[in-house]
């Protein structure tokens, strides 16, 4: 309730601090809310509006003696009379405010003399209330009011519902809005993050700038997709005070050249830059930015530079991978980076990362073909293969030489030359500097082998020691060495899929005796491997072993060997193999494109012969077993020199040859085939054969059928098409 007053005394006005000069004569940004009349002891706290950011400030009072205030702007009424109260800000003399602050006598007061001067928004919020005499004209000092926009409207302020003039009782004033329709704006808009954000983009502009403020409300945000695949834009200027970038917000925007990042923005969404492949200027991020997200500057080929971002502490999945050019300063409060975050970066020389990081993932510097030296956090607790399992950390850096960290981290450890990176108890094998020469030797307690480890190693010569128990994917990959060493001794060996593919310097090989079997692609593509020896023990060889091993000639297949992968020998050099009894299929395709070989001995009893499985050999004759009961699709197609064939009796049915099993055997002159049985033994017996079987086999001279004519009239020939 309002308190009875008596009439002001005329107080004179003194300044206490030098530092207050000539008010009058600054323009001031900083406008003052609060109450200004008070009775003495009594409070109020003074609140300062910046026209732009807030910042730190000092109170001064011109008249203590009639109020004081405290830093944090705490007025204390003392006696009456009037003090102007200036607000300054402590970075720059001129920005400042000032209010009068009124204190009213304590004693006789009469309630007559004085009213109450209350300003509200249109919602009712109270935006301001003062004291004053009867008879005065009230003035409204505070900050400019603002009405929240809805889904048609946005609204200017338009004063009060009623005009300042001469007031004799208390009085409301209300705040009072021009509605401003929202039409023929570019910029779609929505409420989210405290102010509008800009969901969408409907110009043909090639630059463009997003207004900081729409309708009297702030940009805060752009969505999610907001410019997504608009080719078209080459720059675009974002407001300060922006927060909020969302997911593929400019995605696939090639041909942006010129964006900011305002220094207010604290948050990114996945993917945001993703694909903005010519963007050509630098990047400072503001502090409150803590982590960049996933693929959030995917393929910005030409971003030269980011810097900033003092208080970051993770870095996404790729976050800046393909940013072939970028300069990025590590600061020291990054504590995660994700797999592939700085894949193919070619501005990292010699990298040091800060000793704040605790997790790295798979392949953070990945083809960073001009990294020379990496020391690593000594604070490093954690490598991680588990999301893609065999991509080593430095994967591709072709110009790596040396790795070190600290001999205080509890969990990783060098060799003693840097170049091979060990868990501190030396069981696994993480990563080698890729330009090692001469023979490496593995450590001696050493158990596992992560991908990628050896991916284009330099060196000549590697021993494997028998400690070894397992060799992840891709381990070798494309090494340059031209000699593996296995030692014998071990009790287990666990080799993964791929381990020595495109290994094209490799020529000889001995496989250890603890080895059982031979993961698929296993020695693929290495085209200069002309040995291999298998282990006794040997009992399966997996899909695409031997896969272009265009020089391998000679392979002996161990007695205890089950099964022969698919591809196994493709578009090898050999001249004969001899397949063991315990093999009873030959899968598809595993003899594809063997112009050299001439000669197959099969040892036991075989039943199938796959799709393709002899497809382009150079074989000349083939005896097929008697046992087998399937000969499928392509089986000996383009066998270009094979002249003649004979079918087993064991052939019978209508699916024991399919379609095209001997078409494009141009040398092909002789085919024997039927059942050999008398009239009697036929029972059952028949035969399709696909009528496209010797398709484009111009030089058959002779058929032969085993049997009488009882059996030949059980022959169906079928277009199977």
């Amino acid at each position: 309730s309002l308190l009875t007053f008596a009439a002001l005394p005329t107080v004179s006005s003194c300044t206490t601090e030098d530092a207050i000069d000539t008010l009058s004569k600054i323009d001031s940004p900083i406008v003052i809310s609060g109450m200004k009349s008070l009775k003495p002891g009594e409070t109020c706290t003074l609140i300062a509006n910046f026209a732009g950011e807030s910042e730190d400030v000092k109170w001064l009072s011109t008249s203590p003696e009639v109020a004081t205030i405290s830093d944090e702007g705490v007025v204390t009424a003392v006696s009456a009379g009037e003090t102007e109260i200036v607000c300054q800000a402590l970075s720059d003399a001129k920005t400042r405010g000032t209010v009068t602050i009124t204190v009213l006598p304590s004693e006789n007061d009469d309630v007559s003399e004085y009213v109450t001067i209350t300003f509200v928004d249109y919602d009712g919020t109270v935006l301001d209330e003062m004291i004053v005499k009867k008879g005065t004209v009230p003035e409204y000092k505070g900050k400019t009011p603002t009405r929240i926009s809805d889904s048609n409207n946005s609204y200017a302020f338009a004063g009060w519902d009623k005009e300042f003039g001469v007031v004799s009782s208390d009085t409301t004033y209300t705040a009072v809005y021009d509605p401003i329709p929202l039409t023929d704006f570019e910029f779609a808009v929505d409420i989210a993050h405290g102010g509008y954000m800009v969901t969408g983009y409907s110009g043909t502009s090639t630059e463009i700038e997003i207004p900081a403020t729409f309708g009297y409300r702030k940009v805060s945000s752009i969505g999610d997709g907001a410019f997504s695949g608009n080719t078209t834009l080459t720059k675009v200027t974002l407001p300060e005070g922006l927060i909020y970038i969302g997911e593929q917000a400019f995605y696939g925007c090639t041909g942006i050249t010129d964006m900011n990042i305002p220094l207010s923005v604290t948050t990114f969404g996945a993917e945001a830059f993703s694909n903005c492949s010519s963007w050509k200027t630098s990047v400072v991020l503001g502090n409150g930015v803590t982590d960049i997200p996933e693929n959030c500057f995917y393929n910005c080929y030409s971003l030269p530079r980011v810097d900033g971002h003092e208080n970051l502490l993770t870095i996404g999945r790729a976050a800046f991978g393909n940013c072939y050019v970028l300069v990025f300063e590590f600061s020291d409060k990054i504590t995660h980076i994700d797999a592939f975050a700085f894949e193919t970066n070619t501005a990292l020389i010699h990298v040091e990362l800060p000793d704040s990081i605790t997790y790295l993932g798979e392949s953070v510097f990945c083809h960073c073909s001009e990294m020379v030296t990496l020391k690593l956090p000594k604070n490093l607790e954690t490598i991680d293969y588990e999301k893609g399992g065999y991509q080593s950390l430095t994967l591709g850096c072709n110009s790596l030489y040396q790795i070190t960290i600290d001999e205080s981290n509890p969990n990783f450890k060098t060799d003693e030359d840097n170049v091979g990176l060990y868990s501190k108890d030396g069981k696994i094998l993480y990563t080698v500097a890729v330009t090692g020469t001469g023979e490496y030797d593995i450590l001696d307690t050493c158990e596992e082998i992560k991908g990628t480890a050896f991916y284009k190693f330099a060196g000549r010569k590697i021993v494997i020691p028998s400690s070894i128990k397992l060799i992840d994917t891709w381990a070798f990959w494309n090494s340059e060495v031209d000699e593996i060493v296995f030692e014998n001794g071990g009790t287990e060996l666990d080799i993964s899929d791929d381990a020595f593919d495109g290994c094209n310097n490799l020529k000889t090989v001995t496989l250890p005796d603890h080895m059982v079997d031979i993961p698929n692609n296993m020695f693929r593509d290495c085209a200069g491997l002309e040995e291999v020896v298998l282990s006794d023990k040997t009992e399966t060889l997996g899909n695409y072993v031997f896969y272009n091993c265009e020089r391998l000639s000679s392979v002996t297949l161990p007695e205890g060997l089950t099964s022969i992968g698919t591809y196994c020998f493709y578009d090898t050099a050999i001249k004969e193999i001899t397949i063991p009894s315990g093999v009873t299929t030959i899968n598809s395709s595993t003899f594809y494109n063997c112009t050299e070989l001439k000669s197959v001995t099969f040892l036991g009893d075989i039943t199938s012969l796959g799709s393709s499985s002899f497809s382009g050999s150079g074989l000349e004759t083939f005896d097929i077993p008697d046992t087998v009961t399937k000969i499928n699709s392509y089986a000996f197609r383009y066998c270009n020199q094979l002249k003649s064939i004979e079918l087993p009796t064991s052939l019978k049915g209508t699916s024991a040859i399919s379609s095209n099993a001997f078409t494009g055997c141009t040398a092909l002159e002789e085919i024997t085939f039927g059942p050999g049985l008398s009239d009697s033994e036929l029972g059952s017996w028949s035969l399709t054969v696909p009528a496209n079987t010797f398709t484009n086999d111009a030089n058959i001279k002779t058929i032969n059928f085993r049997g009488s004519e009882v059996a030949f009239s059980k022959v169906t020939v079928k277009d199977t098409n």
